[in-house]
């Protein structure tokens, strides 16, 4: 079992495409939740612009972080045949990003992973 919380720091919104939005979301919390340990806690956190999910699983090795957005790209070929999955889950994330005008970001050590969401706010970044 995972704990999620969700931190809402956002004293606005803004007005995305659904879908792609969805996407996103859906490929980090799915990832967060999969590569964690038991009793591993998943954070959620919203701000003005953007949100980021973080986790206390795994984390990936900095070998691999500049790779991690390439299709079909896996960090740990043993471990994939056992959670399944493609390799196209992150370079959904990005490509869906980038559609809404939004960049991605990673940071990762031994004990979790952090990923990011940050949206261009009045033109701006």
């Amino acid at each position: 079992m995972h704990e999620i919380e969700i931190v809402k720091y956002a004293d606005k919104c803004f007005v995305v495409f659904l879908y792609p939005l969805f996407e996103i979301a859906l490929n980090l919390f799915d990832n967060a939740v999969k590569y964690n340990q038991d009793g591993g806690k998943v954070t959620i956190d919203i701000s003005r612009s953007g949100f980021a999910v973080a986790d206390t699983g795994i984390g990936i090795s900095s070998e691999h972080l500049e790779r991690i957005f390439e299709r079909f790209y896996r960090v740990d070929k043993a471990r994939s045949r056992k959670t399944g999955g493609t390799g196209l889950g992150l370079s959904i994330v990005k490509h869906a990003a980038e559609s809404m005008g939004a960049s991605v970001g990673v940071k990762s050590t031994g004990g979790g992973s952090v990923f990011s969401v940050s949206f261009v706010e009045n033109g701006e970044q």
